[in-house]
């Protein structure tokens, strides 16, 4: 069992980048760019290709994207690698950093591949759109949500009032 535990971080990176991958290329393949498909009332698969980052900010600077996406990767690898071997990490952090990094290296292989990233999750209220996302923006907000959750936990269990 704790061989199994300490793989999961590792199987959770693969599994959003393949699971990111699969979903894309679907879209990719049978969908045009800017078809929607009306899936709920509030939610339809729209095939956009995004050349900024988050939320369509910054369009055609992908290759500053990319080297930043990169370099911000590598960046986190190194401090998880840092923070285990210093302090330790429980289930949940390294569960919210996998998350996050499987998300990274779904939209940076998109990036590099195809120059864009692939969004296609497109929510609305009446005429009140959120941006269209994909799975590794979404493993990356849950993820960074985890790891934010983690960070108050420790600051509320270690504050002097307690």
């Amino acid at each position: 069992m704790p061989i199994l535990l300490n793989s999961l971080p590792s199987l959770t990176v693969l599994a959003i980048f393949v699971l990111d991958r699969l979903t894309k290329q679907a879209i990719n393949y049978r969908m045009y760019l800017g078809e929607t498909i009306p899936v709920l009332p509030f939610f339809h698969l729209t095939f956009i290709r995004n050349t900024g980052v988050a939320f369509g900010l910054g369009q055609n600077q992908n290759k500053i994207f990319t080297f930043m996406a990169a370099a911000l990767l590598v960046a986190l690898l190194v401090l998880r690698h840092r923070w285990e071997k210093k302090y330790g990490m429980d289930m949940k952090l390294r569960i919210g950093i996998a998350l996050v990094i499987g998300g990274a290296l779904g939209n940076l292989y998109d990036r590099i591949v195809f120059g864009s990233v692939i969004d296609f999750l497109d929510f609305f209220i009446g005429s009140y759109h959120w941006p269209a996302f994909n799975i590794a923006d979404s493993a990356i907000c849950i993820g960074a949500a985890l790891l934010a959750i983690a960070q108050w936990k420790e600051k509320v269990s270690t504050s002097p009032t307690n």
